[in-house]
């Protein structure tokens, strides 16, 4: 999978980075990335400035069942990944 080996890639219009997704000149880093599923659509936005957004319908966007399901998977991942980071423990010498 191109997002494991840290290569760019794109799905629907919404280019996929390492550590963010970029669309219509915004970007959006992993950590600020949030979702709200609809029942005909879903949202991208970010948590910090919600003027960068983009709204996809399921069966008119090609591939947005695709992309909502790998922005799923990453947002996922990035929150245990942070989690992992903030439940290390600091050992002082």
């Amino acid at each position: 999978m191109k997002f494991k080996n840290n290569e760019k890639f794109s799905v629907s219009g919404i280019e996929i980075d390492e550590d963010r997704i970029r669309f219509n000149k915004k970007e959006i880093l992993f950590e600020d990335l949030e979702l709200k599923q609809y029942h005909h659509h879903f949202m991208i936005f970010s948590r910090e400035d919600n003027y960068k957004n983009r709204m996809l319908y399921y069966l008119k966007d090609k591939d947005a069942v695709i992309l909502f399901s790998v922005l799923k998977t990453i947002i996922k991942d990035e929150h245990l990944r942070t989690k992992e980071i903030s439940d290390r423990t600091v050992s002082g010498t």
